[in-house]
């Protein structure tokens, strides 16, 4: 059998897949070649086929262009002489006009009249011509030729068969090129800003940032010509600054330019907009100062969001600048903007400094800055004062544990380091003043404490408390006779429907009035040092019972309770009965404030040395004005919603309370509509 003239399809598809298994075989060689993959690529067709040339070309789309990348034998073109295949515009052309619809055509470079005809550079034989398509995109073009006869039918079968292979491998081949080059153009990018912002560091003459901006964006862009420009915002003028590559007197050094003169670079001052004119011969703007230049890029320079300059590249080649380009110069101006800032910040930053000061010294609430190192960084007058310190003495730098020698202050700032989230409790100093502290952590900073003298408020709540103590003791007395007659009547009296609603209405109001008077009384004895009976408790125990309690109110509106506890849950010191309060208060309020078919979830978590006990339900929510003052004593939280529900304003003031009378602390995450959170913590035994 001839085997450079099959006589079957199946010997024509055995060649075609040997073909194809040869050239995979070296698919990963060609792709590994970082220095001449295109070159590599030609060799392997070349190889397997048993041609004597082979020729590629890649597309650039953009430029409508087929560039010369490589060949075989390797062949090698001065960069301004590298052969290239113009794609536009192919209608007048036949032979090329077919290469592009996708035929595999002859070509004889000595008879050839064609837009091809750079390829009798390349070529001395006829040759087969393919254009190589990759999702209907031309990415490249490939001669083959192997005599003066042109290709056997062997080689043909070959090459056809490879084909899908080579148009493959020639596309990773691109965008292996591609991203080679654009990794080489990050980093050249970085290196070229390292050196700029080394050059700036220390640089605050506007002039010297300016020449320096410009030259780096002529070098980057490969610009012909380059101007800086002055905007002045409040006289709306310009003022040449510097420039290169300029006509001899069309922009003089320091002059205000002229409203004739004005150009794009106006419009870019007054738009505050970067532009890119692609072809400066269809805008009405453009003023000449360089001979020759077809594209014109033009940046604005910032200070404030107020422009202050503008930065202007020419170019003599259309189109001549990229986004690339583009994003690189609003780097370099950006830069500059802040550059030109520094001095000024600097004087700003001094004086707001010595403000700050000054505010520290005079304010009456003490703050104290700890470092993350536990070093004092600040103390202000108020501070040193109130523990006794020298004002006259510094110090900054020493440890907070030796200079503030308070136990109370040191234990709460020892639970921040330990929580690693924000405390807040009562400080009582030496002279018997209460303070209201917290201690909040702030990265980069450290800790700071702010404490506020409430001695005066806390004297009047105790007046307060007292007074209402009083008053809801007095009120019993004749609650209870009230009460008594109610009864009376009822036992001597028979009424009918509309009397039983009175007196029904009676008794509902006796009702609630009896468990305001109860409330009041509670939380007096509370604040007043209310004596628990504490023990060892475990408060697995109490979630459940509370649980039970709320049963019947959960069922009524169909809401869904779930509690989860941990395998084995420690004990904690406390009340029982009134840890019992605690949730059986925070579980009613969330199934009040729920609407029906929502739900109430009870959690738990150990956490070091505290338990923390989550009430969280997808209720109605409370609103951030409300949530600062929920655990007021009376305070209702007043919306439409809200009006029917029944409660007398004292029920999480006593949680709060009781929470605090265990040593331990109460929180609140809400958000409208969304629901609400509380968080209880208490010590571990």
């Amino acid at each position: 059998m001839d085997k450079t003239n099959p006589s079957s399809t199946i010997d024509t598809e055995i060649i075609g897949l040997r073909a194809i298994k040869a050239f995979n075989e070296h698919v990963a060689t060609i792709l590994d070649d970082k220095i001449r993959p295109y070159e590599k690529l030609c060799s392997t067709i070349a190889d397997i086929i048993n041609t004597s040339r082979v020729v590629i070309f890649s597309a650039d789309n953009e430029n409508a262009i087929l560039d010369y990348v490589g060949s075989y034998p390797a062949k090698r073109f001065p960069a301004d002489e590298q052969p290239a295949i113009n794609i536009f515009n192919p209608e007048s052309d036949s032979l090329f006009a077919s290469v592009l619809e996708g035929h595999s055509v002859a070509y004889d470079p000595s008879t050839a009249d064609s837009s091809l005809g750079v390829l009798t550079t390349l070529l001395t034989e006829t040759s087969v011509i393919q254009m190589l398509t990759h999702h209907e995109e031309h990415i490249g073009l490939i001669a083959v030729s192997s005599s003066e006869d042109g290709l056997s039918n062997t080689q043909k079968y070959q090459f056809e068969a490879l084909l899908p292979s080579i148009t493959s491998t020639l596309y990773y081949i691109q965008n292996l090129v591609a991203m080679r080059i654009k990794v080489t153009d990050v980093e050249r990018e970085a290196e070229i800003f390292r050196q700029i912002d080394d050059e700036l560091s220390d640089v605050i003459k506007l002039e010297y940032v300016f020449t320096m901006i410009m030259d780096w964006a002529l070098r980057f862009t490969n610009a012909d010509a380059a101007g800086l420009t002055l905007y002045d915002g409040e006289l709306n003028s310009l003022r040449i600054i510097a420039h290169y590559g300029y006509r001899e007197g069309a922009m003089p050094i320091g002059e205000r330019l002229q409203p004739h003169q004005h150009g794009i670079t106006y419009r870019v001052a007054t738009i505050g907009q970067a532009e890119i004119v692609p072809d400066i011969r269809e805008d009405k703007d453009y003023h000449s100062v360089a001979d020759g230049i077809l594209t014109q890029m033009t940046v604005p320079i910032l200070r404030d969001q107020k422009v202050i300059a503008v930065l202007s590249l020419e170019s003599r080649k259309l189109n001549g600048f990229s986004d690339d380009h583009l994003a690189f110069v609003r780097k370099l101006t950006g830069r500059a903007g802040v550059a030109v800032d520094n001095a000024r910040l600097f004087e700003e930053t001094r004086r707001e400094r010595e403000k700050l000061s000054h505010i520290l010294r005079t304010i009456t609430n003490m703050v104290i800055v700890v470092g993350s190192d536990n070093h004092i960084v600040l103390m202000n007058d108020a501070a040193r004062l109130a523990f006794q310190l020298a004002l006259e003495q510094d110090y900054e730098g020493q440890l907070f544990s030796e200079v503030v020698l308070l136990s109370q202050l040191q234990d709460l700032y020892r639970e921040t380091l330990e929580s690693g989230e924000e405390v807040t409790g009562e400080v009582e100093l030496p002279n018997n003043r209460m303070y209201f502290t917290n201690i909040s952590r702030h990265v980069g900073i450290g800790h700071i404490i702010v404490m506020q003298d409430i001695t005066y408020f806390k004297e009047t709540d105790r007046l307060k408390t007292e007074l209402v103590a009083t008053v809801s003791h007095d009120l019993k007395q004749p609650l209870s006779v009230m009460r008594g007659y109610l009864d009376l009547l009822r036992m001597v009296n028979t009424f009918d429907e509309r009397s039983q609603n009175y007196v029904n209405s009676l008794e509902y109001a006796f009702g609630n009035m009896r468990q305001l008077i109860d409330d009041l009384l509670d939380i007096a004895n509370i604040e007043a040092g209310l004596q628990l009976s504490m023990e060892d408790v475990s408060l697995s125990d109490v979630l459940r019972r509370c649980m039970k309690n709320n049963e019947q109110n959960a069922g009524a509106k169909s809401l869904a309770v779930s509690l989860r506890l941990p395998p084995q849950l420690p004990k904690i010191t406390g009340d029982p009965s009134r840890l019992e309060q605690i949730f059986n208060n925070l579980i009613n309020n969330a199934i009040k404030y729920t609407q029906p078919e929502g739900w109430v979830k009870i959690r738990t978590e150990v956490k070091q040395t505290i338990l923390r006990i989550q009430i969280q339900d997808n209720g109605m929510g409370i609103g951030p004005e409300d949530q600062a003052q929920i655990f007021e004593r009376f305070y209702r939280v007043r919306r439409p919603e809200t009006d029917s529900i029944d409660g007398t304003g004292l029920g999480l003031a006593i949680v709060k309370s009781l929470v605090e009378s265990h040593n331990g602390k109460i929180d609140l995450k809400s958000d409208l509509g969304e629901g609400s959170t509380f968080r209880v913590t208490l010590p571990l035994i």
